[in-house]
């Protein structure tokens, strides 16, 4: 669900949602978490939620100048440091839902 809300605003590279997982400002998840998230453990996460539907990948087409969809199969982590990755309409619907759900409050209320 952390990299589900980073991308919730923007699409975004491996490293972008790494920093943003990662900042202990307001902004990132890093504060449930015993130690920093990894780029390896995001592109993992990245490859399950692609399989549930809820993430789809894109990559800059030079030539139109623009990110277009990415049909083939994920490469490997290193080549899929070059990939951009955005919520489907099915993963909005997720985060929405999980955003909805009545949590406590840091008071435990």
């Amino acid at each position: 669900m952390f990299i589900l809300d980073v991308l919730r605003h923007d699409i975004e590279q491996i490293p972008n949602i790494v920093t943003i997982l990662n900042d202990t400002g307001g902004v990132g998840w890093r504060i449930f978490s015993p130690r920093d998230f990894e780029p390896r453990e995001v592109y993992e996460a990245l490859l399950g939620l692609i399989a549930s539907g809820l993430v789809g990948v894109y990559i800059d087409s030079p030539e139109n100048e623009e990110i277009v969809p990415f049909d083939n199969a994920i490469p490997s982590f290193e080549q899929a440091q070059d990939l951009w990755f955005l919520l489907t309409s099915e993963g909005g619907k997720v985060w929405e839902d999980w955003e909805d759900y009545p949590r406590e409050d840091t008071d435990g209320h």
